[in-house]
């Protein structure tokens, strides 16, 4: 019988604590690295505490080196899916391997929030038109 302590449990926690670590590191939102300086290199999307160790850190030993990335040309609609899809709240706008912007979820409601109070608008003047 193996008890809380056995190797085996200690070795699922130690791997469930690691997948937890890099999901928090996948998924959060801060600015992106740049290692060379053009294109988008990386973004740290954790919201990870590193403690006192935070300070002997750099932005690459943090970041997601591989970031999902949308294109100028992209609709609003697409961002947003794929933003759930991965589960980011930012997407770097990258077009010929050159970052050209950040889309964030914030720019995204402001949006949408920005479309329904002018349809809401146009609703309320067509019907006050009519009476």
């Amino acid at each position: 019988m193996r008890t809380c302590g056995s190797r085996a449990n200690r070795e699922l926690s130690r791997r469930a604590s690691s997948r937890a670590s890099r999901r928090r590191t996948i998924r959060s939102g801060r600015p992106p690295s740049h290692e060379s300086g053009a294109g988008a290199a990386g973004l740290d999307e954790s919201r990870s505490v590193y403690g006192a160790r935070a300070l002997e850190l750099r932005a690459s030993d943090i970041m997601v080196r591989r970031p999902v990335t949308c294109q100028p040309d992209d609709t609003i609609t697409r961002v947003m899916a794929e933003m759930t899809r991965q589960r980011v709240r930012h997407l770097p706008v990258v077009e010929g391997g050159r970052l050209h912007g950040i889309v964030s979820i914030g720019d995204i409601v402001k949006h949408r929030l920005d479309e329904l109070e002018t349809e809401a608008n146009i609703l309320r003047e067509g019907f006050l038109a009519r009476h």
